[in-house]
């Protein structure tokens, strides 16, 4: 027990007793948040604004780092909601996932770029860039660009560029 097996730069291996020490909490991590009630935020600046939130879970460098007082989300991605503030209940899976998503609640936005920039709840956006920009509540896109800068409520975008409005 407490044995870790070692090798030198000839290749000779042997058994060694560990060195302990590290963390043995996430909070301990350097690049670790553990703030509020029942949050986690892993990576570097990841969740670093949270103060009044609950039950956020926050993974990637950046993931949530907007987020001060919103309750339920889930951020997995670099920069995922990076610049989101004032959500409830969202999920951000992707690269720059949500970022710039604001005043909004229960998302599901997977890829990158899902939902980016939009500002309406209830969406669902599953697709590289689906429903960027949006302005649509309720609405619906799957496929890369489904939906992005649509402006009219319960709209439903399927397949790749499907409904993208002009920029």
């Amino acid at each position: 027990d407490d044995y870790v097996l070692t090798a030198d730069g000839a290749g000779a291996a042997a058994w060694e007793a560990a060195g302990g020490g590290g963390a043995s909490a996430i909070g301990e991590l350097s690049d670790a948040t553990t703030v509020a009630t029942d949050n986690l935020g892993l990576g570097t600046g990841a969740g670093d604004s949270l103060s009044g939130a609950d039950s956020n879970t926050l993974v990637g460098i950046d993931a949530g780092t907007a987020i001060v007082a919103g309750d339920g989300n889930t951020a997995l991605g670099y920069k995922a909601l990076e610049s989101a503030t004032g959500l409830k209940y969202c999920t951000a899976i992707g690269n720059k996932a949500g970022d710039s998503f604001n005043s909004a609640w229960s998302a599901t936005l997977i890829g990158n770029y899902a939902g980016a920039d939009s500002t309406s709840a209830g969406l669902i956006a599953l697709g590289n860039y689906a429903l960027k920009n949006s302005a649509s509540y309720g609405a619906i896109g799957i496929g890369e660009n489904a939906g992005q800068y649509t402006q009219g409520n319960y709209t439903l975008a399927i397949g790749d560029n499907a409904l993208k409005g002009p920029s």
